[in-house]
């Protein structure tokens, strides 16, 4: 969700131990529920921050979420309506778990200018038809009215929420926002930046969930420079065609440099650098038999012909900053922040 002007599903910083956690917080909510006498059959929607210690519950809604629902439900192959009837029946846990399409979706909110605070209304809007055949796009109506001659006009702040399904987040947003573009009010206004930080300029593995802790000063350095990136946990011994099939994902949805942490044998970032042309910078992780020289020196010694730029051990802020460094050439943006930051250290 980005403050409700927007929304993409998948989300790619949520890797699947991540997820297995708030799932396991929904669980103990659901139990306390009923351990409290109440038989609540319906949705329970939870808002999540993730953090360093995790992910953290700030709230609960009996509803879906707006507009995270209109980028989940274009995703979901199974029929809705019988998951609800048998919610409804107390026969849920009789249904398979939901067929879910792998595909991205992204949508954009149309909100009438000036909105949260003052907005005009009554805005004729004109759709161009051609988006009825569209299978791939849902354009859907929030803020809109018929006038006393079926003319369709605006009657909200946020009018419209365009989703597009996409193989790559790069096209759903394209997509979505050429969508956008058929829609048309007076005072139409959406923001430009809706699925950015999917779209990731890192891609970051680590080996192992237990390095989280490490590569946290990696995240929030890149956040503080407003740098899009993707996070995964994939060990490279463990689940090779995993880690094949993420490069090759990370590299389609135009991610710019892969950033790896691993320890001891520590060759997960050579095996990322021998199938990507992007430049990969490696994070020897410290570990308990060699304080951490066993992974530096692992990581360092790579063959001919596939470089890998190493950090200090445990160096992670250091392995962000070379991102965010080799990304300012090509970006004045981003070369001007890093510049402000160098000055003042």
């Amino acid at each position: 969700n980005t403050g409700g002007m927007g929304a993409y599903s998948p989300v790619p910083c949520v890797d699947s131990d991540t997820q297995a956690k708030m799932i396991e917080i929904m669980k103990r909510a659901a139990i306390a529920t009923a351990d409290e006498g109440i038989d609540y059959k319906g949705c329970l929607y939870g808002g999540f921050m993730i953090t360093s210690q995790g992910p953290k519950l700030l709230e609960f809604n009996a509803r879906f979420g707006d507009p995270e629902t209109q980028i989940v439900l274009p995703r979901l192959k199974s029929d809705l309506c019988e998951y609800l009837y048998a919610c409804a029946c107390g026969k849920l846990s009789s249904l398979a778990p939901m067929e879910w399409d792998k595909r991205c979706c992204v949508g954009v909110v149309l909100a009438s200018d000036g909105y949260p605070v003052k907005y005009a209304k009554d805005k004729p809007v004109k759709i161009d038809k051609a988006l009825k055949t569209c299978d791939d796009i849902v354009v859907y109506h929030a803020g809109t009215k018929q006038d006393a001659k079926g003319k369709l006009k605006t009657s909200g702040g946020r009018v419209f929420c365009v989703s597009a399904l996409g193989d790559t987040f790069k096209s759903a947003q394209k997509k979505s926002y050429d969508a956008c573009k058929k829609v048309e009010f007076s005072n139409k206004f959406n923001r430009t930046d809706i699925a950015k930080r999917a779209i990731c300029d890192v891609c970051i593995i680590i080996g192992s969930a237990s390095d989280k802790d490490v590569v946290w000063p990696c995240l929030e350095t890149l956040n503080a420079f407003e740098v899009s990136y993707d996070f995964n946990v994939i060990s490279a011994h463990r689940h090779p065609e995993k880690l094949s099939a993420k490069i090759k994902e990370a590299t389609k949805n135009d991610c710019k440099i892969f950033i790896a942490a691993a320890g001891k044998a520590a060759h997960l970032a050579g095996v990322i650098a021998s199938q990507t042309d992007k430049p990969v910078i490696a994070i020897p992780v410290k570990t308990s038999d060699l304080g951490g020289m066993d992974s530096l020196l692992s990581t360092v010694q790579m063959p001919s012909g596939v470089p890998v730029a190493t950090v200090a051990i445990n160096g992670s802020k250091n392995a962000a900053l070379l991102a965010v460094q080799m990304l300012s050439i090509s970006n004045t943006t981003l070369s001007a922040k890093f510049k402000d930051f160098k000055t003042n250290l």
